[in-house]
């Protein structure tokens, strides 16, 4: 995630799109150098968490090779509630 987010910023566009985004949901543009690092720390049961407790009804699709997915790209790991 952190080269996605430098390479979005690497442009013009990209870098006022993003300091947009940041000014409409009231974040601080000039935490950007602690933005990275604090992403960093999340550990997937932290994802795992907000998934259960706040996402519903995601549909998705994986693109790629399904044999690096680990076991969590087979169709019965895409139907769990």
């Amino acid at each position: 995630m952190r080269c996605a987010l430098y390479r979005r910023l690497a442009g013009a566009a990209g870098a006022r799109d993003q300091l947009a985004h940041w000014k409409i949901v009231g974040e601080n543009w000039e935490q950007l150098d602690q933005f990275a690092p604090e992403l960093q720390t999340v550990r997937p049961d932290q994802v795992q968490f907000v998934m259960r407790e706040y996402v519903r009804n995601i549909h998705y699709a994986v693109v790629g090779n399904r044999a690096r997915c680990r076991g969590s790209c087979s169709p019965a790991a895409s139907h769990q509630g």
